[in-house]
């Protein structure tokens, strides 16, 4: 058996192949950066939407449905506050009175129904006087605020 001389590979063949491996990286590369950027798009585009969202304003609440109205407590000292339903449904409101002299603050669940009031004064845990404010909220309604007079 005769042998085979071995074949140099000429000039161009490196050349060549030099080219096609480093079209293969060049191939890889962009695909890499073609994913990665995607996924930067996609996420900006998630932040963006979530920009706007923060930017449009909050639905505006209708006002809240209470009627506040103020005497002089029969037994005892100060003021009593009546809460005075004028929805069709029953409310479980929040009152939170703040006395700011004192800097005492302390919230009530008052449950009222339709047409019918609730008491909010000594007898109740809470001896308002001048100055106390008091703040009515519920989550379907804007919330309001009186200051005692």
């Amino acid at each position: 058996m005769e042998a085979v001389p071995e074949k140099k590979p000429s000039r161009f063949d490196v050349t060549h192949g030099l080219l096609i491996v480093l079209c293969a990286v060049l191939t890889y590369y962009v695909v890499i950066k073609d994913r990665e950027l995607s996924r930067v798009q996609a996420a900006y585009r998630s932040a963006e939407s979530q920009r706007q969202l923060l930017k449009q304003p909050a639905e505006k609440k209708p006002p809240m449905p209470i009627k506040l109205t103020v005497r002089r407590a029969v037994l005892g000292d100060g003021l009593v506050t009546l809460f005075h339903n004028e929805s069709q449904r029953n409310l479980s409101i929040v009152v939170t009175c703040t006395n700011p002299t004192l800097k005492q603050t302390e919230n009530f669940r008052l449950d009222v129904a339709p047409g019918f009031a609730k008491e909010l004064g000594h007898m109740q845990g809470w001896k308002f006087a001048s100055g106390d404010v008091v703040r009515v909220t519920h989550n379907d309604y804007e919330p309001m605020e009186k200051t005692m007079k």
